[in-house]
């Protein structure tokens, strides 16, 4: 149940969400890193619905299935569904409704996060019904994080296992954004706000040079207000989600050097996350960004792929390690303390297995 009117400060909360994501910030990266991917087949089901296609090269049985970022669209994974597809993994990346070129045509022009989990419940039944005997891996970024576990939550049968970064929960300094939000209601996009979060959400500024420049219509730089109520009304109930996966396989990831998401929330939600099959990747070096824009890194590729082969394919019932830290040596005693922090706020029993990205062969999993 909602309230029929929004209080001031879900008000407040909503602008602050909406100038976030607006300037394209759910997806901060290190560097913007140039792709040279085959270009990939795009699709369009029954509904009008869009994805693009990565067709997996050596016929392998798993079909990987991704949910882009806020601000961000179905393009954003480029470079995943290059890497994932020369390993063997057909890809697809959903196109949200609200976001990326479809979001010119009637019916697609404005975010609806619940209709957005429907049409990746269709596209999930379409799959399955294709090829009943393939594994589905969903993978989501930030809100498509969150996405990706509500569908869990309510149709573990047509998923067999997933793998969610920085899922879209709590956010940093949303009453700074609020009151510079407030001002860029009457401007263009980008404002204030929009780049004051750039800024706090990535160090590349290659990456933010590519959101405001961007020439086509892969980045959307503003919602409207409803919109953002909408999105924050969806995130907020983010832990709910978490809390009804009770067998699907899952994977959460998150950057140590994450600005944007709060790594204790996202630490938090897989606490709450019942599934006995469930791992938790802190990636010291890492920012916002982990799968999207060509901020996949192969370490963080190896593990995920170790994943879902262990616990997905394989079908184990027991990880040796529910939590990896990649990176830890890196950082200075102060961070250690945190990351500390994090794992006890996970919940996660030990042993923790670090790893570090030097080296060349993953410890058994």
């Amino acid at each position: 149940m909602y309230p029929r009117a929004l209080s001031s400060r879900t008000m407040l909360i909503a602008l602050a969400t909406a100038w976030t994501i607006g300037a394209g910030t759910a997806a901060p990266a290190r560097a913007a890193k140039p792709t040279t991917a085959a270009v990939p087949s795009v699709e369009t089901l029954d509904g009008g619905l869009s994805t693009l296609h990565w067709e997996g090269s050596t016929g392998n049985n798993t079909t990987f299935v991704c949910v882009h970022a806020l601000g961000l669209s179905a393009g954003a994974f480029e470079d995943f569904g290059r890497v994932m597809s020369r390993r063997g993994y057909d890809v697809y990346s959903l196109e949200v409704r609200g976001f990326g070129p479809e979001r010119h045509r009637p019916g697609f022009n404005r975010i609806d996060m619940e209709t957005s989990v429907d049409d990746l419940k269709r596209f999930l039944s379409l799959l399955r019904s294709r090829s009943p005997g393939r594994k589905i891996v969903l993978f989501g970024e930030s809100m498509g994080g969150a996405i990706t576990m509500k569908t869990v939550s309510e149709v573990p049968e047509l998923v067999d296992g997933a793998v969610v970064s920085a899922p879209a929960w709590q956010l940093y300094k949303l009453k700074r954004i609020t009151m510079k939000g407030l001002g860029d209601l009457v401007l263009p996009a980008p404002g204030f706000a929009a780049k004051s979060v750039m800024r706090q959400a990535t160090t590349s500024p290659a990456l933010i040079r590519h959101w405001t420049t961007n020439p086509d219509d892969n980045v959307k730089l503003k919602l409207s207000l409803g919109e953002a109520y909408n999105y924050y009304r969806f995130i907020r109930q983010t832990p709910s989600y978490g809390e009804k996966i009770e067998s699907t396989p899952m994977m959460v990831i998150q950057g140590f050097k994450d600005n944007l998401a709060k790594a204790s929330g996202t630490a938090r939600l897989f606490s709450m996350i019942k599934s006995p099959q469930k791992q938790f990747l802190l990636s010291c070096d890492s920012e916002h960004l982990m799968l999207e824009e060509g901020q996949l890194s192969p370490k963080v590729t190896d593990l995920m792929l170790s994943f879902v082969k262990n616990q997905v394919l394989s079908g184990k019932e027991a990880l040796k390690n529910r939590l990896v830290v990649l990176d830890r040596s890196r950082l200075d005693s102060k961070d250690k303390l945190r990351v500390d922090r994090l794992i006890k706020l996970s919940g996660a029993s030990k042993p923790v297995l670090s790893v570090t990205r030097a080296e060349k062969k993953l410890p058994g999993l």
